[in-house]
């Protein structure tokens, strides 16, 4: 009551340029939701020069929906929103941010100057604001102080509450959980994912930011080549096969020896496992076991507990051993040859703790932050893992593989890591081929709600329940007669359990006066 709800020593002054946007917020239309940069790490909390380490607040401050880092552990399609934002973001591409803000309905982007960009620090404000003014459609419509506002004039501008109609829509497939990079929608705009799929990218995800059980993309080997397989679904029939001439990427590979070669994958259908072969002797750019340096290594790579224990120990065949209790034990390997317009397989071979396995992280020398950041198994096995590193920007240059065995308090954790082998992959090429049916395109209109898809969402026309449908991998979406005039009407059935527990209540109370009263006329 009297006004020290807050400690006064922790307390922060918010600038000033915060409730400028928020004025200037209010004066627009509530309905356009914002996407907010830098995004410079997968974490909420972020560090702005001004004050004290936050996960965000402007969201209470202006009426439009944002897509800052705080809700991005809330729901995949969040999540998926901010891989599909880093991949556009820091490999400084246009073309891919605009097809992202058209992909969500983003119509305002956010910059903040104010936030310490860590990690991720060589990415400079000046890149940030040069891939935005790239874009075509968006233009500066506001700065206040270190705020940057700009205006994007996509496709959002045509929904009305975030609904519309989208016409001649292909059915393609499959779903993915988690990827950075969705080509169907940089080759076709808006599609929809149902159970009549008219085309197919076996490859739709090669995306290796989360966890090894993940991945959805499978990899084999032999002495000679490694493979990329997919399943195809026993109901896609007559179809024909589309695939880019994979030199159209430039795959002209520099070995160690930097003698130029090409290579040419083969592509082959069998028992409904569509497979791309690709020859590992002139796309390999790096082996561990072949690497002297690799055999000097010291466990110097991150600050070690003097108190714990922090071993690194050789093996046959130029492995290495560790052994962790109550320490960081790390290598680092530098690969600054790499061009980062190209993507990458990497493979390491690795005997693993049963309690916590190897922190892998690949670092992006150009922006020093991880392009992939994961943690090995921790199930006691053998594992032969393949990653792959989508390219990032064209001039870009350099990375580096840092590996740590973690203990924590007197937990003994040994790891042994075998190998590490580095191949270029036809990235583009992979995720641009597509299955086609023969048949003629089916073309649908859908009504649609730009809002994380959940089954509880239902729509009627005329009376009749209609098919909900994936859009865009992440939207609701509802087929509909094209000829049709009736109104479409969308619930979200879950809504109206709140109204029965309030009949529920209000019947128990009704339940409990009447008791009451019949006790009082028995006095």
């Amino acid at each position: 009551f009297q006004g020290h709800f807050f400690y006064e020593n922790l307390a922060v002054k918010v600038p000033y340029d915060y409730f400028q946007v928020f004025d200037f917020f209010n004066q627009q239309n509530p309905e356009e939701r914002v996407a907010v940069l830098p995004i410079p790490w997968y974490w909420a909390w972020l560090q702005p020069k001004w004050g004290t380490i936050n996960s965000g607040f402007i969201w209470y401050g202006i009426p439009q929906p944002v897509t800052d880092l705080a809700f991005m552990p809330w729901g995949k399609a969040n999540e998926n929103f901010y891989w599909d934002l880093d991949q556009a973001v820091f490999s400084k591409n246009p073309v891919l941010l605009k097809s992202v803000l058209d992909k969500y309905d983003i119509s305002w982007v956010y910059l903040d100057k104010n936030i310490l960009n860590e990690p991720g620090r060589k990415m400079t404000y000046a890149a940030y604001e040069e891939v935005i003014n790239s874009v075509q459609g968006i233009s500066l419509a506001g700065q206040f102080g270190n705020i940057e506002l700009f205006r994007y004039q996509g496709k959002a501008a045509a929904l009305n509450n975030f609904t519309g109609y989208k016409n001649s829509l292909t059915d393609v497939g499959p779903r993915y959980q988690y990827d950075n990079l969705d080509q169907a929608f940089l080759n076709y705009g808006n599609y929809y994912t149902g159970d009549n799929n008219q085309i197919y990218y076996p490859f739709r995800s090669l995306f290796s930011g989360k966890n090894p059980s993940d991945i959805e993309f499978k990899v084999t080997e032999d002495a000679d080549s490694y493979y990329f397989t997919a399943q195809i679904p026993t109901n896609f029939t007559n179809w024909h096969l589309v695939a880019d001439e994979p030199f159209k990427e430039e795959l002209t590979v520099t070995n160690q020896n930097l003698a130029k070669r090409q290579y040419q994958p083969q592509i082959s259908v069998n028992n409904n496992v569509l497979t791309v072969k690709v020859d590992k002797k002139t796309t390999l750019f790096y082996d561990s076991q072949q690497d002297n340096g690799f055999l000097r290594l010291v466990n110097d790579a991150c600050e070690k507990n003097q108190t714990g224990t922090a071993e690194m120990q050789q093996i046959p065949d130029n492995g290495w051993q560790f052994t962790s209790i109550d320490s960081n034990n790390c290598i680092k390997i530098p690969l600054p040859n790499l061009s980062q317009r190209y993507g990458y397989l990497i493979n390491v071979g690795s005997v693993n703790d049963d309690k916590r396995g190897l922190l892998l992280d690949l670092t992006n020398e150009t922006t020093d932050r991880n392009d992939i950041e994961t943690y090995l198994d921790n199930d006691g096995s053998n594992h032969n893992y393949f990653f792959v590193a989508a390219p990032r920007g064209f001039y870009d240059l350099g990375y580096s593989l840092f590996f740590n065995n973690i203990s924590e308090g007197r937990e003994k954790v040994v790891n042994t890591l075998e190998k590490i082998k580095v191949y270029q992959i036809p990235f583009y090429f992979l995720k641009n081929i597509k299955l086609v049916k023969n048949t003629a395109s089916a073309n649908n209109s859908i009504f649609y709600l730009s809002q994380t898809y959940n089954p509880g969402w239902l729509a009627f026309a005329g009376g009749k329940l209609l098919p909900h449908v994936l859009v865009n991998n992440w939207a609701n979406g509802w087929l509909i007669n094209t000829n049709s005039q009736s109104p479409v009407t969308i619930i979200f059935w879950p809504q109206y359990l709140e109204y029965f527990g309030f009949i529920l209540l209000a019947a128990a109370a009704l339940r409990i006066l009447l008791i009451k009263g019949k006790s009082k006329d028995k006095f």
